[in-house]
This record gives C-alpha cells, structure tokens and sequence, in this order.
C-alpha cells in the first residue's frame, strides 16, 4: 500500500515541469503556436508567465496572432458563460423558476399549498401558471380574486390567461 503510494506521488510529481523544462519546450515552439497559446489562454493559466518570458527571450513580435488568439479567447468565455447559464436555475415568473437539463425543463411554482413543478420540453417556455388540475385534454386554471377563488376550464395545451377573464 505504501509503495502504490510513493508510486502515485512520484507520478504526480513527475508530470510537473520545471522552470527550465518549461524555457526549453516554449523556445522551441513556433512562434506563431506560443503567441498563439499565450494570448487566448486565460490569465491565471500557470504556464503564461512562462510563455511571456520565451517570448520577450526570443524578441517575438506577436502582433501576427493576437488577433485570433483574442476572437478565439473571446468565443471560449462565451461558450462557457452560456453553458453557465444554461446551468443555472433562471426566474421564469414571479412565483417560480425553472432548472434545465438534457432535453427537458422543470419550471417549479411556489403556490398556497407549497412548491408544485411540471417538465416541459427544453425549448418551451414555462407556462406563467400551473394548475396540477388536469383531466383528460382539458385542465383547470384556478385564480385568487377580491371576491374569491375562482376558476376556468382551457384546452390541455393551451397557456392559463394571467388573469381571470370574468
């Protein structure tokens, strides 16, 4: 057990590079793949202090390909940032909020008896109501008015009015 230890610290340990690994792989980078590498990698990458001191040792003008290096940097932070917010749960309405994954949706709903959800398919939009009163193809849309709780049948498919039309 202890030698599977060593053998896994060492493996760790080993793939790491020094400083000078690191000096003799970027010098003998092309200068278009460094620039390249060194400009659409994010800032905190460990290696871009690295980079940026082979580049001033060899005297590189980068200017060639900064510009694709930023416009690919630039479409890699979108991707992420949409894959982010696909990923988190966004307000639908004023009572609820929807969670995406796969090719589903669930829209959730807090409503006087608690929190109520439907799935939907990912491309829907949530409905702005959700009545659990389903039966066959027509369902129930419930509202609360000054003069009580009152309600509607629809069409299964169709989409609750956000008011009580009566």
């Amino acid at each position: 057990m202890r030698r599977l230890l060593l053998l896994i610290i060492f493996l760790g340990l080993n793939g790491c590079m020094t400083a000078q690994e690191a000096a003799m792989k970027f010098d003998s980078q092309p200068a278009s793949q460094l620039c390249y590498d060194y400009y659409s990698t994010p800032d905190y990458n460990i290696w871009k202090p690295d980079r940026a001191a082979s580049i001033q040792r060899r005297g590189i003008d980068c200017t060639p390909y900064v510009a694709k290096a930023l416009r690919d940097k630039r479409l890699t932070e979108g991707l992420i940032g949409l894959g982010q917010a696909l990923s988190t749960p966004t307000p639908t309405t004023s009572t609820g909020y929807s969670t995406t994954t796969g090719f589903t949706k669930v829209c959730y709903y807090n409503g006087p008896t608690g929190q109520t959800a439907i799935t939907v398919p990912r491309v829907s939009i949530c409905p702005l109501t959700h009545s659990h009163n389903m039966a066959g193809l027509t369902k129930v849309c419930t509202y609360n008015t000054p003069t009580g709780q009152k309600a509607i049948t629809v069409s299964k498919v169709s989409i609750c009015p956000i008011r009580y039309p009566g």
